[in-house]
């Protein structure tokens, strides 16, 4: 009886450290998922082709810092490939048409879906989504954003436990039973067939997150000892098992121990004291997993603020600079006006500064609205003998003193073709990182 309980015990504290991993997992995702559809909104696919050189550098960003995520994709509503952080561009023949995230879209819902196992079409390898419909202002279905992930890395978490915890059966699986990781491998005998139908009905039956069972072997053997957990609001299931064989195995071989330690007292508390190290170790490692699972999610959720921040004060600067230019605009024209009007002062200083003074204005504008987005792309050829040394006019004084500039330019350097705005934008980050880098001054 006591080590039935501690059976019960040991698949109940196996379950929940399982059940709060994949919650942690799958919750990471979410929150790239939900991240993804705010910056998407509800753009057409042409918009989102249109920006196939920014997003793909978002999704890059965005994976790196998670390392349970195989890829993420934006796919539209045709079952087409949009955007993804693994391929560049995405392949125009790459279709998910017959993927059943794809199908529960189509069938108008909203809620979160968590796929079934499925081969990558690029690269051969088993995966499974958590996805969300992506829907237009009047409800239309406009694609799917989904993140994958590997069923290995569910696995390799459940081999590290079953190293503690010997006879210790683990999977992962929706409430259709379909089966998206599990430790150990597949064992085509009956044997566990007949525990996946078992542990299956245990899910249809009982509509509580929490469960633990015995489940009776039709040849009259007992059976494993249960513990199912479910992963709310998902539909997906974790159930940990182990045989009531193990247990009895373990029993015996602790009896055994003990009838063999009746010679030196000493040899039996270091046998307790090993066994009670062993589980703290095992308690231990567990809680050190968790937390390596909730940092991540934290950076994953801290990058999302850190994009809206960036977004809200791009809106605010665009506007800004929106007026800014319609001002300078009403300053130039009525300058153009004057020198017509007045012939004798077309060429005098005063007005030269004023048509100079809005010349940089306006520089200044495209350079702000480039910034928030919302100035259009205008690529030109630029030669940089010319334009490098007229921008250290701009470097320096971000700089300030303690930084000094120089700029060396190889003779034979070809020209460009660029928009000089966004140019100008991207070599002053650079100076600025520069100069933060360099608190105590330095050479530039």
């Amino acid at each position: 009886g006591q080590t039935l309980q501690e059976g019960h015990a040991r698949v109940d504290r196996a379950a929940t450290i399982v059940r709060e991993h994949a919650s942690r997992v799958i919750e990471t995702n979410g929150v790239i998922v939900n991240f993804i559809l705010d910056e998407l909104g509800s753009q057409p696919a042409s918009a989102i082709r249109a920006r196939e050189e920014v997003l793909p550098r978002r999704l890059v960003q965005a994976a790196s810092e998670v390392e349970q995520i195989r890829s993420i994709w934006i796919w539209g509503e045709d079952g087409r490939a949009l955007v993804s952080n693994r391929l560049f561009p995405v392949p125009q023949d790459l279709n998910v048409r017959d993927r059943d995230y794809l199908t529960v879209c189509e069938q108008r819902s909203d809620t979160w879906f968590v796929s079934s196992l499925a081969i990558g079409r690029t690269t051969g390898k088993a995966f499974f989504n958590v996805s969300r419909c992506r829907r237009g202002e009047d409800g239309s279905f406009l694609g799917v954003v989904a993140v994958s992930l590997l069923p290995q890395y569910f696995t390799d978490f459940y081999r590290k436990m079953a190293e503690t915890e010997p006879g210790l059966n683990v999977r992962l699986m929706r409430d259709d039973g379909t089966v998206l990781a599990r430790y150990p491998a597949v064992d085509t005998g009956m044997r566990q067939a007949t525990l996946d139908a078992d542990i299956l009905k245990l899910v249809k039956d009982n509509a509580k997150s929490t469960l633990s069972a015995e489940i009776a072997e039709q040849t009259g053997d007992a059976g494993p000892l249960v513990s199912l957990r479910r992963l709310a609001p998902y539909s997906v299931y974790v159930a940990a098992s182990i045989d009531r064989a193990a247990l009895l195995a373990q029993w015996q071989s602790r009896l055994a121990v003990l009838a063999a330690a009746t010679f030196p007292a000493g040899l039996a508390l270091a046998y307790v004291a090993s066994v009670a190290l062993r589980r703290a170790s095992r308690e231990l490692n567990a809680v050190r997993r968790l937390q390596e699972e909730s940092e991540q999610r934290r950076r994953a959720e801290e990058a999302l603020r850190h994009s809206q921040k960036l977004e809200a004060l791009g809106q605010l600067t665009g506007g800004v600079a929106h007026d800014f230019n319609n001002l300078l605009m009403v300053v130039n024209t009525n300058a153009y006006l004057v020198g017509q009007l007045y012939p004798e002062v077309k060429d005098s200083k005063p007005l030269g500064a004023i048509i100079r003074a809005v010349t940089a204005g306006t520089k200044r504008t495209r350079q702000l609205l480039a910034f928030s987005r919302r100035q259009a792309l205008r690529p030109e050829t630029v030669l940089l003998h010319h334009s490098l040394p007229a921008l250290s006019d701009l470097f320096r004084p971000t700089l300030g003193g303690s930084v000094q500039l120089s700029i060396e330019l190889a003779a034979d350097t070809h020209p460009l073709h660029v928009d000089p705005a966004e140019l100008e934008l991207a070599l002053l980050n650079l100076v600025i990182n520069a100069r933060d880098a360099m608190p105590s001054g330095g050479q530039l």
